[in-house]
């Protein structure tokens, strides 16, 4: 039911400029779900492939670790790994889609600073160095895909809400908001043209009965 308001002239405007702004405010709405499901859809088959890179990626790693675990003994490879640890600078980047923002990974060097000494270690603990720093670039990859897709279909959901409400709610108000002033404007109208008619006809009448005396 739409909201009552006064039949005025400077309403009907009011109505209709509200009415201009809730469509136009529909359609972009419109056009930035489209865009966003698009984008979603476009990162759910990065995020499957990402999730499938970091299954090889670690298997591979821990593969090429239990070599090296055999050939320098596992007590050898933790110490080394101890002696070298340190956090993984992952820088990470900021991407708006219609105005939602998504973040981005920039990947790693392909290639590390080697801390720990050639004597005791083998080319195979620099390998498996090389592929848990590859696995760590592909696991912030995939973590930054599966944020993208959330975060997007938070967005979709916000602006699907958005767009119902002006689709469902406030754009028939607005109609029917015209239409009750219109009308009664047009009443008001066909009363004010009836009232001078009849005094026109009072005149006239009043006129003819002046002239007859």
């Amino acid at each position: 039911m739409a909201v009552q308001v006064a039949p005025t002239k400077s309403n009907l405007m009011r109505a209709k400029r509200s009415l201009k702004t809730a469509v136009e405010g529909y359609a972009l709405l419109d056009r930035k779900r489209n865009v966003l499901i698009r984008e979603l859809m476009s990162v759910l088959g990065s995020a499957k492939d990402a999730q499938v890179e970091v299954g090889k990626a670690l298997e591979t790693a821990f593969k090429d670790l239990r070599e090296a675990n055999v050939a320098m003994g596992a007590d050898a490879v933790e110490e080394v790994a101890l002696a070298c640890a340190r956090p993984l600078d992952v820088t990470i980047l900021a991407k708006s889609v219609m105005g939602a923002w998504t973040p981005g990974v920039q990947p790693l060097p392909a290639t590390f600073e080697r801390t720990y000494s050639f004597q005791g270690t083998t080319a195979g603990l620099d390998e498996a160095m090389l592929r848990f720093r590859y696995a760590a670039s592909v696991v912030a990859k995939a973590a930054v895909m599966e944020t993208t897709v959330i975060r997007l279909a938070q967005e979709i959901q916000r602006t699907q809400k958005r767009a119902n409400a002006l689709h469902n709610v406030l754009i028939p108000r607005y109609k029917e908001q015209i239409k009750f002033i219109a009308e009664s404007l047009e009443e008001r109208e066909r009363e004010e043209f009836f009232k001078v008619k009849q005094v026109k006809r009072n005149k006239q009448k009043a006129a003819a009965r002046a002239a007859q005396r």
